[in-house]
């Protein structure tokens, strides 16, 4: 076994050479050509200083493995190396004939796509080196021929998507081993994306039109012995996504199918093997309830005649024979036959989490060169057992409970396919943070990835991409389904259209290549499906799964809770499922609550019967599927370094270097560089504050003693819109994984307090629980104490109390609940709590958990302070907070504070209406633009400003939802009060639903401002999509009618629209003289934009200059955050770090961006996809006086409402104390 030597440290940063394969793959390269061992062996970890542990945790990675894809033939040579890819940019394929594997096709008879220009265009020459697994984006992100980004604009090369769309050439010579008669050649590719036609000195040898699957080509008939051939894989990617949805069908001509990652090239571990003219051509190791037996099924294929004799089988360890057996067999010329034998091996050591103990099946054809086909394999069962009384996971006869976190199977640098190093930093990363699985989501497994978590002895749950594509009708049903008895046999369900027939092929291929791995634990078809029980499509398609692998867990979906889940278990032929109408119930309960802010607030655990997560059904087993566990952005300093490094290209490289880039130009520009002396300070205190709230939703899941399963979103971010990952795509950690590792450990106290952030000389109340998954049990004593941190030896609080413990399937216990204390200081708090045996001093287990005591009023306000607000709630809060009673502008001749809060004032006039989406807006080239919509009502709708006075053109974006015929929806569009558009009905307009209808109009403003209206509707309600206003200066504002930025398809950034509100323009005319000669004014606004409005009229009495804003940012899985700078507005509070759980910034994310002489930022702001830098909060001189802005989302909730959804109230009101009382 040869461990992973330590990294030797870092290269010497050069530029990268176009086209040249990284340092790291070139060193394994060396050894390809005598085994795939070398090709895993010779690769080279990153160190601890980009993201990951120490290297001497890297040397417990096994990466000798001989089986590059966990079968194969044994005798197999590996072809990753010395491959050249040219890109075809002028061939032809749009309107293509595509072939399914059930089609059958003789490849004879289907056309030869040769290169533009002819076979002589792949010459040694053309194109790039490289080496496997690679892709076109790779090599080419934001290169020509493919979309490139302005790279002086930080945010579009952030925000690329750069694949390439056509036909790229994949070729390299091959020198053939001398066959022997009857001998066939066959080629083994692990994947490729997406059409692949392999073709030998000119002939089509292969063909396959499903995405990533594993497949073959056989070339014997192609060949020139003793001569070099060339090997040439036409590789057609039509499109895809470089998001999470799977749920779409992409168009190639006349075909649709399911979407999926829009790469384009060729997975690692292809390799070429000698077949006999019998030979085993797949060897399936299925395990069985009794651990230690298993069940071989070997498939043989006949190539010649027929052949009847025996098929021998061995099952090895380390190279050492255990058991042996045989089986006849007979097989048909031409045909195939599947043979069986049972297998038990009483001394095997069982494979277990963190226990990899993996044995070697072969099959061979008695008597028959180069026939064997070989399986890496372990003895183990997993099961779910008890469900409808006591329902529990088993793995090897006790339980166990499923720590992981959801994958989408991004892999820098080449997006797709990962290689040995990357697949080696994949599981240092499981390990580091504690995971004991990773669920495969919404994209196909990889081979490599398997077999490095079979290696490493954690767990895969695994689902293919776009599952939901089988049971698709949308074309051809018209009828709806028959109600009553739903029938789980799947008569009638056989796939009809291409998408149907695509997606169950896809499926199967997965099982079946991938069902012998022992990491698998279970199968889902598809991730939260709505799709109705009574289509016969959805059971076929179960029975066809389960049929491969009976012996795995098998469930329909992923999330959506019991409602329409299908549960088949090993070695079962009842499909169990859940319909509330009949009151049926599947046993298996999937949750899905990815609904999470990125920072962890007091909602997360509020006392032992209301936490997130909580549970106590126990007749079924309950899994957590997508628990959201917040946002990070990756430590791009780290993943700059590691291209360097490597002298790699990939497709996240540009985007890292460009945020980089950002991050330490705003930190010098604005003042936070003494915080943080790195970008890398910041961006990983951005991911503690992620692990925080992972680690502590985690210990939710687990002290609950009815829950089986935790799948947490996510575990690899993705560059443009998914940055809830753990981890980011190259595998690398956000932060120090200690809290996470601690969480994850099989046995831990947990220490809950109800409330994080209290008032000094308050009480405050802990829970307290135990996690003991190591069957600890009896008497013991738990104690705890309470102290000011850096004093822990002087508690101010203590307490012993005797705990009796369940052990055995007692997972989550509670220890002690209601601790309660009184917080004596304000400042950092430590809680300890440790066990001993009764009558012990010795610590069996120890557990420290932070607290804040806070003190929100430390001194007398000032009394000439005057509020002004909108609805008359900020003086009560000032005289609740405070104790003192504010005064009005006119009453108060000379003020020297003045406090304004526009809370209360309308926000959006459509903001809790609800959205309609058109799934496929006809008649545009950006149908994504008219997805989202709001339904509103009459009244004013939005207002626009920042715009030259003058004339303003006006284009409108309409898309009909719901309606088919004209009248249904009719109402009139005014701007600036003036009635542009009057009785508009949008599907007359459109001609049809879903039609895309663009409205143009010119206006003429005064100040630069548009307000739209709806003054009249005569029928149904109002609807907009998005709207763009042009400036006669080429300005240009283009807002959505929905929560979230959009991107269109050219690039253009499209930001939620703006509201019409709080009368910024009449307050701040009223206050400025004020202020001028000498007054504080302090400007609480509901969020960054609303400040953004009055600086906007700031900006007009050149106070400041507003720079704008990135836009709303509220969606859990892309997230924001905040940083502050030391600085007294933060007086009390932690400052100089992250916002983390002592402000609970929680609320929908935005900034605002302005410039001024001598101001001071203090709070900054950060998002994904990024770089996206502004302000939360900032104080601006003005003449004698100073204006502080404050900006931050929640904060005037927190303080006027006491309202913790979005701000930590007692944070809140310590920070408008320092705004209102001074330096």
């Amino acid at each position: 076994m040869t461990p992973i030597a330590a990294d030797e440290g870092p290269s010497p940063i050069e530029p990268a050479t176009p086209g040249a394969a990284p340092a790291s793959r070139r060193a394994f390269i060396a050894g390809a050509a005598t085994s795939a061992a070398a090709l895993l062996a010779n690769t080279k970890p990153a160190s601890a200083a980009v993201g990951l542990l120490a290297s001497d945790a890297d040397k417990s990675i096994r990466t000798d493995y001989n089986l590059a894809t966990g079968t194969g033939s044994p005798v197999a040579v590996p072809l990753d190396d010395a491959w050249r890819l040219w890109l075809d940019v002028k061939a032809s394929w749009q309107q293509d004939q595509l072939y399914l594997p059930d089609d059958e096709v003789n490849l004879d008879s289907l056309p030869v796509n040769a290169p533009t220009g002819g076979w002589d265009a792949l010459s040694p020459s053309a194109g790039i080196a490289i080496i496997l697994p690679a892709t076109v984006e790779e090599h080419y992100w934001g290169k020509a021929p493919l979309p490139r980004a302005n790279p002086r604009n930080a945010q579009q090369v952030a925000s690329l998507d750069s694949p390439y769309i056509g036909v790229s050439w994949w070729y390299r010579r091959l020198l053939p081993p001398e066959l022997a008669p009857g001998e066939r050649l066959v080629i083994s590719f692990p994947g490729a994306r997406l059409r692949a036609e392999v073709y030998v000195n000119g002939k089509l040898v292969g063909y396959n039109c499903i995405g990533e699957i594993p497949f073959t080509a056989d070339i014997t008939d192609a060949l020139k012995p003793g001569d070099k051939n060339m090997l040439a894989v036409r590789i057609t990617n039509p499109g895809g996504t470089f998001s999470w949805g799977d749920y779409p069908l992409q168009n190639w001509g006349k075909y649709r199918f399911p979407i999926s990652h829009g790469f384009g090239g060729m997975d690692g571990g292809v390799s070429m093997a000698a077949c006999g003219p019998i030979a085993v051509d797949d060897l399936y190791v299925a395990n069985q309830p009794n651990p230690r037996t298993v069940t071989l099924h070997a498939e043989v294929r006949s190539s010649g005649p027929a052949y009847k004799g025996m098929v021998m089988f061995t099952i090895m360890r380390e190279g050492k024979t255990l058991w042996r057996g045989g089986a006849s067999v007979e097989v048909p010329a031409q045909g195939r036959a599947t043979v069986t034998a049972h297998a038990t091996v009483p001394d095997a050591e069982l494979w277990d989490i963190g226990r990899s103990m993996l044995y070697r099946a072969e099959a061979s054809v008695a008597g028959i060169v180069n026939s064997a086909r070989a399986t890496d394999f372990g003895f183990r069962w997993f099961s779910a057992e008890g469900i409808g009384t006591n329902a529990r996971l088993m793995l090897n006869g006790r339980r166990v409970f499923v720590s992981s976190a959801i994958s989408w199977g991004f892999w820098a640098p080449n997006g797709m396919f990962p290689d040995a190093a990357a697949v080696k930093r994949d599981v240092h990363a499981a390990r580091s943070l504690g995971l004991n699985c990773v669920q495969t989501h919404r994209h196909f497994p990889k081979a490599s990835s398997l077999v490095g978590f079979d290696h490493a002895g954690l767990l895969r749950y695994c689902e293919p991409c776009g599952g939901s594509a089988i049971w698709d009708e949308t074309i051809q049903r018209t009828q709806p389904y028959p109600k009553g008895p739903i029938d789980t046999s799947g008569k009638g369900g056989e796939p009809v259209t291409f998408a149907n027939r695509y997606e169950l092929a896809k499926i199967c291929a997965m099982i079946k290549a991938y069902r012998s791995h022992p990491c698998i634990i279970m199968w889902s078809l598809n991730n939260e499906t709505g799709a109705n029980l009574h289509n016969p499509k959805i059971f076929y398609a179960l029975r066809k799964a389960h049929a491969l692998d009976p012996s795995r867990i098998l469930v329909l979906k992923s999330g959506f809770g019991p409602q329409g889940e299908v549960l088949a278990l090993p070695y079962s032929s009842d499909l169990t499922y859940g319909d509330s109408a009949t009151h049926h119930d599947s046993g298996w309960h999937d949750h899905h609550n990815e609904n999470d802010q990125g920072v962890y607030q007091d909602s997360v655990y509020q006392g032992p019967d209301h936490f997130k997560c909580r549970s106590v059904n126990t007749t079924d087993i309950l899994m957590w599927g997508e628990a959201g566990t917040g946002n990070s952005p990756d430590d791009y300093a780290a993943d700059v370094q590691w291209y360097r490094r490597h002298r790699a290209g990939g497709y996240t490289k540009a985007a890292a270097e460009a945020r980089l880039l950002a991050y330490e130009i705003f930190l010098d520009k604005y003042g936070f560089r003494e915080a943080y002396p790195t970008a890398a300070t910041l961006l990983r205190q951005v991911g503690a504050r992620h692990y925080f709230e992972a680690s502590h939703l985690l210990e939710n899941v687990r002290i609950a003693n009815a829950n089986d399963y935790v799948a947490l979103s996510g575990w690899e971010s993705t560059t443009h819109d998914n940055n809830s990952g753990l981890v980011d795509s190259l595998r690398l950690l956000k932060a120090d994984p200690a809290l996470m590792r601690q969480a994850n450990a099989p046995e831990l106290l947990v220490l809950h307090a109800r409330h994080y952030v209290v008032p000094q000389g308050q009480t405050a109340v802990v829970d307290a629980y135990i996690v003991n998954e190591v069957n600890r049990r009896g008497r013991f004593e738990l104690h705890f104490q309470a102290a000011m941190k850096g004093a822990e030896n002087n508690p101010f609080f203590s307490t012993s109390s005797p705990v009796t413990i369940a052990g055995g399937n007692m997972f989550g216990q509670p220890m002690q609940l209601g601790l309660t204390f009184t917080l004596p200081h304000a400042g950092p708090v430590t809680l300890t709590a440790f066990l001993t045996k009764p009558g012990s001093r010795r610590r069996l287990l120890q557990r420290t958990e932070p607290m804040l005591a806070v003190n929100a009023n430390p001194g007398r306000l000032p009394q000439s302070l005057v509020c002004v607000d909108y609805d008359g709630t900020l003086a009560p809060a000032i005289k609740r907070q405070f104790g003192m009673t504010p005064t009005t502008l006119a009453r108060q001749a000379t003020p020297k504070t003045i406090l304004v809060s526009s809370g209360g004032a309308p926000r959006y006039v459509w903001p809790r209406q609800p959205h309609v989406s058109v799934s496929h807006a006809t008649g545009t080239d950006d149908p994504g633009l008219y997805h989202d919509q709001y339904l509103g009502k009459v009244g004013p709708v939005a207002r626009f400003s920042g715009l030259a006075a003058g004339t303003i053109k006006v284009e409108l974006f309409f898309a009909e939802p719901v309606y088919n015929k004209p009248g249904e929806r009719v109402f009139d569009v005014a701007l600036n009060g003036k009635i542009v558009w009057q009785q508009l009905d949008i599907a007359r307009e459109a001609g049809a639903k879903g039609a895309a209808l663009t409205k143009t109009t010119t206006i003429n403003s005064r100040d630069g401002s548009v307000t739209l209206s709806v003054p009249k509707a005569s029928n149904g309600e109002p609807i907009f999509a998005a709207i763009k206003l042009t400036d006669s200066h080429g300005h240009i504002i283009r807002e959505v009618f929905r929560r979230q930025n959009y991107q269109s398809l050219d690039g253009q950034r499209w930001t939620p629209v703006r509201y019409v509100g709080f009368d910024w323009n009449t307050v701040l005319s009223e206050t400025l003289p004020h202020v001028r000669q000498g007054a504080r004014l302090v400007l609480l606004g509901m969020d960054a934009r609303d400040i953004g409005e009055a600086a906007q009229c700031l900006d007009r009495e050149n106070i400041l200059k507003y720079l704008g804003s990135s836009g709303m940012e509220a969606t859990p899985w892309i997230g924001h955050w905040y940083f502050s700078r030391r600085h007294w507005l933060l007086d009390g509070l932690p400052s100089g770090c992250v916002l983390d759980w002592q402000y609970q910034a929680a609320a929908g994310g935005d900034e605002f961006l302005i410039e001024a002489p001598g101001m001071q930022a203090v709070i900054g702001y950060g998002c994904n996809p990024g770089p996206g830098l502004g302000f939360g909060a900032a104080v601006v001189p003005v003449s004698h006086g100073e204006i502080v802005l404050l900006g931050v989302p929640g904060l005037n909730a927190a303080f006027i409402r006491q309202d913790a959804g979005g701000f930590d109230p007692v944070a809140a009101a310590r920070i408008v104390y320092n705004a209102i009382s001074g330096a």
